[in-house]
């Protein structure tokens, strides 16, 4: 089955060597709330954040996480599942800083079921994959498990999986953002076929402005907030999110052999049969 990628996330560059993890930052993509109509029509295809770091309990491992469904109350989180017509994909290319050679390895994840508790998720690879770019397939699949077990499940390749509703990890003071820019807002008023108000707001500080943006500085006068900022997804302030997250603890050996370089790319995908 040819499926198509309809979102995607990139993520920061991993080097991978015997001993330890090394990060290099670059160009990351995150938190991609319902960042288009396609997504928003299909939420269990949103991928929201993607996250690689080392296993807290194994240094032979890393772990892989993909937070989808974004924007889900407490009350409807033990209720959702992944999509059946979704592939979850992580895909990974080799080389050096700066490559933008397509994937030459991937692992992917899909489900069977359609309530929490009948469920079944399959791991497939890692893998060289069937074809790169837009359009995938499955390769060998690697095990399967029950969805939202929390004690996680080791696969026959030393993968240890879980996948289930958890507290949105994402940090965004979403109530200070609209102070500081109203015209994002969507529930502002629309002014023609802009969003919130016509008014111009924020749109960066100006050279030789100094620190609190003081008016004469160089002409901003955009002083610092004191407040305490609010993480708006959080269930510390209601009424908080949840997302779907799919947690794989990878043996950095599957993800090594037979690479002539250890530092990893890694992006996340989600895909369907029709691309919608």
């Amino acid at each position: 089955m040819r499926l198509k990628r309809i979102a995607g996330t990139t993520l920061t560059l991993v080097a991978l060597v015997t001993a330890a993890f090394l990060y290099n930052i670059h160009a990351v993509r995150g938190s991609d709330h319902q960042d288009s109509p396609t997504v928003v029509s299909r939420p269990r295809a949103d991928v929201t954040d993607v996250y690689v770091f080392p296993s807290p309990t194994d240094p032979t491992k890393v772990v892989f996480i993909m937070n989808v469904d974004p924007l889900l109350t407490p009350a409807a989180a033990p209720n959702e599942i992944l999509d059946p017509a979704v592939m979850y994909q992580f895909k990974i290319t080799h080389g050096a800083v700066g490559t933008t050679a397509a994937e030459d390895q991937v692992i992917q994840v899909s489900a069977a079921g359609t309530t929490p508790a009948v469920q079944q998720v399959t791991v497939y690879g890692p893998a060289a994959p069937n074809s790169t770019g837009t359009n995938s397939t499955f390769v060998a699949a690697s095990g399967s498990f029950a969805f939202n077990q929390s004690a996680g499940t080791t696969l026959g390749n030393g993968i240890k999986a879980f996948v289930g509703p958890r507290a949105d990890p994402f940090f965004f003071d979403l109530f200070q953002f609209f102070k500081i820019l109203p015209d994002r807002n969507f529930s502002n008023p629309r002014t023609g076929n802009t969003l919130g108000t016509a008014t111009p707001t924020f749109n960066g500080f100006n050279a030789g402005d100094t620190s609190g943006g003081a008016a004469g500085s160089g002409g901003g006068g955009y002083a610092c907030s004191t407040t305490a900022s609010q993480n708006a997804l959080t269930q510390a302030a209601p009424p908080g999110f949840d997302v779907l997250s799919i947690v794989l603890e990878v043996p950095k050996s599957l993800l090594t052999t037979g690479f002539s370089s250890q530092i990893i790319h890694v992006w996340a995908t989600t895909s369907t049969t029709t691309g919608t």
